[in-house]
């Protein structure tokens, strides 16, 4: 009994912290909180700019969900690879020049999708779109991006 009250204090105390600290100054989206720098910015587009800009995102992010599918399996036959006896080097090459190559496809969408994006935009509305995109469009995921914060 004892011990199931200590696990869900820990979990409530874990839970508090974690939501206090997404809207807190060292947040991942800086001084202003997580989201509220990201819906400043979206505010100063017209509607239709922040919905064809959630949109395209969106449509962006599906397709490099299903790359990071297959770069998940590609990943642990690399694992299977390096760790098997003997190392099979042509097969480590082949199989690491996959992954390049599906990195560099998701690359390739995230691209298209600013460009995508920037033909539509107006010169100002494309400085409000640099300040929503993080640095290196999100190559690492959220964990390591840099926003701007200009």
């Amino acid at each position: 009994m004892k011990k199931k009250v200590v696990v869900s204090a820990l979990i409530m105390a874990v839970s508090i912290w974690s939501v206090a600290y997404a809207y807190s100054a060292a947040g991942p989206m800086g001084c202003c909180g997580k989201g509220s720098l990201r819906q400043d910015l979206l505010a100063q587009l017209p509607a239709e700019k922040e919905t064809l800009f959630y949109r395209t995102m969106r449509e962006a992010q599906e397709k490099c969900s299903e790359i990071r599918e297959q770069m998940t399996v590609i990943r642990k036959k690399i694992e299977d690879i390096i760790v098997s006896d003997p190392f099979e080097e042509e097969l480590f090459r082949e199989k690491t020049g996959e992954m390049q190559d599906l990195q560099n496809n998701m690359h390739s969408i995230r691209q298209d999708a600013v460009a995508t994006l920037a033909t539509q935009f107006t010169a100002d509305e494309r400085k409000v779109l640099i300040k929503l995109l993080p640095d290196g469009m999100g190559h690492h995921g959220r964990h390591a991006m840099k926003w701007r914060h200009k």
